[in-house]
């Protein structure tokens, strides 16, 4: 006979389970991003309703917030599912944090073909948590970075689109700035509230990216908290926040990027070296 103990954690334990997926769909298929595999992430389970949903109300969209002029924007679901608001803005990659399917992964109606015969179907990297403090956005800064600096790369434009535009793909954003341009994380947030007054990431989200700008830090060698960095070479240093160098303004050296990217083009605090810290004449 078993255990009543040992029944009843079980059932417990189920129970949980159940419980902490009950807003997920089925497993996404595997994504590789420029030799990264996406790590692995339930979709919404109301996938189907959410997604018809923004199509619905699609036609009301406003065009996207511009974070980095004819490079990167952020929005809502609506304008993911919008596909004149995507054309007009010759958006080639989209990142889809949303509880919404990818909506021009596969094909593009013949009206909007005729309408922009030039424009193609963006290419997609689909990611999905829930827009909850206890979720780990965390694990997608990597992928997304480098999804991002790959388009930047090939000349594209990104669309960055949560359900809302306020949380989720803030913080994808956010870290991106954080890693490509070595903005710390206030800097980086008072930024992209310029260009989009409704951003507000969750406190779980805030947390993370926190820790985020620690870990860029120590790789840098920037001192914290009075321990010294471990790869520290100058004796001073001195950040510069691209996104805020008005035009015309001298760069020291031309340097674009503030990290050596090497051929990866992404940002890991513990393969990639510092290249040079650039300082405005």
């Amino acid at each position: 006979m078993p255990d009543l103990a040992t029944k009843t954690i079980t059932t417990e334990n189920v129970k949980k389970e159940v419980a902490n997926n009950i807003y997920f769909g089925p497993i996404y298929p595997n994504q590789v991003i420029g030799g990264l595999t996406v790590p692995r992430f339930r979709t919404s389970i109301n996938e189907k309703s959410l997604s018809r949903i923004a199509l619905a109300s699609a036609h009301k969209a406003r065009k996207p917030s511009v974070i980095l002029k004819d490079f990167l924007y952020l929005s809502g679901a609506k304008v993911g599912a919008n596909g004149d608001l995507l054309a007009k803005n010759k958006i080639t990659h989209i990142i889809n944090i949303s509880p919404c399917r990818n909506f021009f992964e596969s094909k593009i109606p013949i009206s909007l073909l005729q309408k922009y015969p030039n424009w193609k179907s963006p290419k997609y990297l689909r990611l999905y948590v829930k827009d909850r403090p206890e979720e780990n956005i965390e694990k997608f800064f990597n992928v997304s970075n480098k999804f991002i600096y790959d388009a930047k790369r090939d000349g594209g434009r990104v669309l960055v689109h949560c359900w809302a535009g306020v949380s989720r793909s803030a913080s994808l954003i956010l870290a991106y700035l954080m890693n490509q341009y070595g903005c710390t994380y206030n800097r980086a947030l008072n930024y992209v509230k310029k260009k989009r007054s409704i951003v507000e990431p969750n406190c779980g989200f805030c947390l993370q990216l926190s820790k985020y700008e620690l870990e860029l830090m120590r790789t840098l060698g920037i001192p914290i908290d009075g321990i010294s960095g471990t790869k520290r070479k100058y004796d001073e240093v001195e950040f510069v926040d691209i996104i805020n160098v008005n035009v015309g303004s001298v760069v020291e050296e031309g340097e674009r990027n503030v990290f050596d990217w090497g051929t990866k083009g992404i940002f890991d605090p513990s393969t990639y070296r510092y290249n040079k810290m650039r300082k405005l004449i």
